[in-house]
């Protein structure tokens, strides 16, 4: 059984991630995957009694006053809610949204590769805005958590911390980058000899039309899945 991990820094994330070929997903990558097509509050709809309906968060409960946990005034928030884990619970306990992500919603917040800025989405580029970082300036962090209220789950809540903060719920969804889909006659341009392109283009001229061929279907557009 696989749990998420958690109590790890910015700074930690970016070192073990690129050790393994992986990074952290840029804020607008996180939340293009979070939504997954919509464009509601959560991606479950407008409500957030459709989180507990589906199924699909992890949030401050009835299971944390349980627990007896330090975080129970966010309880109060949503005194009817029992999704029956106190703290993070393991990968794929909650529903998938359409794009096949567990636990997007809640459970734990994840660390983003960009600084945090409160008006950044106001004056930033509108394809793949990316906030740039020097020093210890904020990072974010999305999607809400175990201690946290279903307003601070939504798909557009945006927090900032501190790059070297180990904090408690606080943890990592990996990205990495994927080739972009080609079609198959640009693969096959790239990769025959030009004597062989010659050669099948005279067979085809003789032969009349080519066999049939497989031509693989496109990839999602987004440049990155996660891992």
């Amino acid at each position: 059984m696989l749990h998420s991990v958690e109590q790890v820094s910015w700074q930690d994330c970016t070192e073990w991630l690129e050790r393994a070929g992986l990074r952290l997903p840029t804020e607008a990558q996180w939340e293009y995957g979070a939504r997954a097509g919509t464009h509601t509050p959560w991606w479950t709809g407008a409500e957030r009694e459709s989180l507990r309906t589906q199924r699909a968060a992890n949030l401050a409960d009835q299971a944390v006053l349980r627990l007896q946990a330090r975080w129970e005034n966010s309880v109060r928030d949503w005194p009817e809610l029992d999704d029956g884990y106190p703290v993070h619970a393991p990968i794929g306990t909650y529903a998938a949204n359409p794009f096949g992500l567990h636990e997007g919603t809640g459970n734990v917040f994840e660390w983003c590769q960009d600084a945090y800025m409160g008006d950044f989405y106001a004056r930033s580029p509108r394809k793949d805005p990316v906030s740039t970082w020097s020093g210890d300036v904020p990072r974010v962090c999305r999607g809400g958590g175990f201690m946290f209220t279903a307003a601070q789950a939504r798909s557009a809540y945006r927090f900032g911390d501190t790059p070297s903060l180990r904090g408690y719920g606080l943890g990592v969804r990996p990205a990495r980058a994927v080739e972009p889909w080609r079609r198959s006659e640009d693969v096959d341009a790239a990769v025959r000899p030009p004597g062989l392109r010659a050669a099948s283009q005279s067979w085809r001229t003789a032969r009349g039309a080519a066999r049939p061929r497989i031509v693989a279907a496109p990839r999602p557009r987004s440049s990155l899945r996660s891992a």
